[in-house]
C-alpha cells in the first residue's frame, strides 16, 4: 500500500516526498479528519494554504505510523498476566474485608457519636425545663397560699370583701332562691341597726 502511494506521489513533481491529507490518512489507518486534527495539535506538520489542500512530509507520516504501532504493542505488553489457577479467593476476600471494614464502619461510628451527643443535649434541655416547671409550681403554690392568707385577713376587716358565694345566700321569702341584692340589703339593714 505504501508503495502505491509512493508511485502516486512521483507522478506530480510538486508532491515528491509529500502526501495529501487523504494519502496520509490511508498510510496511518485513520480518517482524513483525524489527520487534520493531528496537524492542528502539531503532531504532524503540513504545508499549503489553511483552507486548501494540505501536503504532509512522508517521513513524518511514516514516523507517526511507527509511533502508533509501538504504542499499540506497548499496550498489549502491559496487559496483566493470567491469574494462577490456584488463586486463593477466600484469602483475598478476607484481606479485602479486613482492609475495607474499618473504612465502611467509620461513617456509622460518626453518626452514632453524633446521635448520642444530640440525645445528651436533649436530656439536658429536658432536665432544665423540668426544673423550671417545678420552680413555677412552687411559686404558684406560694402565691395561692399568700392570696388565701390575704383573703382571710380582709374578711374580718371589711365585710364587703367577702367572697361572692356569701352574697348568694337565700333571702327570706324567696323560696330558697339566691338573691345577691337581698343579701346586700340584709347587710345594709344590719349595719344601720
Amino acid at each position: 500500500m505504501a508503495e502505491e502511494l509512493v508511485s502516486e506521489a512521483t507522478e506530480d513533481p510538486r508532491s515528491v516526498d509529500t502526501y495529501s491529507a487523504a494519502e496520509a490518512a490511508r498510510v496511518l489507518g485513520v480518517s482524513e479528519r483525524r489527520v487534520r486534527q493531528l496537524v492542528g495539535t502539531g503532531r504532524l506538520q503540513a504545508t499549503g494554504p489553511s483552507d486548501g489542500p494540505l501536503r504532509l512530509d512522508q517521513e513524518q507520516v511514516h514516523r507517526e505510523r511507527q509511533l502508533r504501532r509501538q504504542s499499540a504493542r506497548a499496550s498489549v505488553r502491559t496487559l496483566p498476566p493470567d491469574p494462577p489457577a490456584e488463586l486463593d479467593i477466600e484469602g483475598l476476600v478476607e484481606r479485602l474485608i479486613r482492609q475495607m471494614l474499618p473504612l465502611m464502619l467509620e461513617p456509622a461510628r460518626r453518626a452514632e457519636e453524633s446521635a448520642l451527643a444530640m440525645v445528651h443535649q436533649e436530656r439536658a434541655r429536658l432536665l432544665e425545663v423540668e426544673t423550671r416547671l417545678v420552680e413555677e409550681r412552687v411559686r404558684r403554690e406560694l402565691a395561692e397560699t399568700r392570696l388565701a392568707e390575704l383573703e382571710q385577713r380582709l374578711v374580718p376587716v371589711n365585710p364587703w370583701a367577702a367572697p361572692l358565694k356569701s352574697l348568694e345566700s337565700p333571702v327570706e321569702g324567696s323560696g330558697g332562691r339566691s338573691a345577691p341584692r337581698g343579701r346586700l340589703q340584709w347587710m345594709l339593714r344590719r349595719r344601720s341597726e
